[in-house]
């Protein structure tokens, strides 16, 4: 499994999260997120240089020409859409190259399978995280059992609250399962505060599912 960090905007705690071995960094260009990577505006040649892990941008129903202009600006490796974005919307990006990740918000019930079915041909990853109102990050957990009802042959993404006190319990949950967990996401359960992770909980968090890997 691959170790994503998401929610990280200062440039020192993100070479400390490349450091602590995450695979994949993740930056949020949604402006209403206090995680919101260009409320601090970044020099872009950091980001430009990073080559060591996998870059994801999360959008939030961005507009094509605001997702093609941050893919370029930050040579991002995966767009991942946390929004509202329809099939049609994923078509698109994914017809012009991007590798996509879409992500589904869940709580009490699974997503539908045809509903699966019909983003399946335009993305590369399913990310299903916790449903909220702010669209991520808020620390909560939903009912993994409810992961045992994918059937999708495209790799799953897990999120939701996930920390270091909880991890060791999704991660066995995921290993009697078989489920098909490609990247566990790490975001709010890592932090000391919004877009500032705590390299303690980080490197904690790596080694436990490195031993599960």
């Amino acid at each position: 499994m691959k170790i994503k960090i998401c929610g990280l905007a200062q440039p020192q705690n993100i070479a400390e999260v490349i450091k602590a071995q995450a695979d994949w960094v993740g930056f949020i260009f949604y402006s209403p997120s206090p995680r919101w990577i260009e409320k601090t505006s970044p020099d872009l040649i950091f980001f430009q240089q990073m080559k060591e892990v996998k870059k994801v941008g999360v959008f939030v129903n961005a507009s094509f020409d605001e997702v093609r202009q941050k893919v370029k600006n930050y040579t991002l490796d995966y767009v991942q859409l946390h929004g509202d974005e329809s099939v049609e919307y994923c078509q698109t990006l994914y017809q012009e190259n991007f590798k996509l990740i879409k992500v589904f918000r869940i709580q009490d019930t699974f997503i539908s399978p045809t509903i699966i079915q019909e983003y399946e041909p335009f993305v590369d990853f399913f990310l299903f995280d916790t449903q909220t109102k702010q669209y991520g990050g808020s620390g909560h957990v939903f009912d993994w059992q409810l992961l045992t009802d994918y059937r999708s042959a495209k790799p799953m993404i897990v999120g939701g609250g996930l920390n270091p006190d909880n991890l060791e319990k999704l991660l066995t949950f995921i290993r009697e399962k078989k489920l098909p967990i490609a990247v566990i996401d790490l975001n709010s359960g890592v932090e000391i505060e919004p877009a500032f992770k705590d390299i303690e909980k980080v490197k904690k968090s790596v080694k436990m599912i490195r031993l599960y890997s």
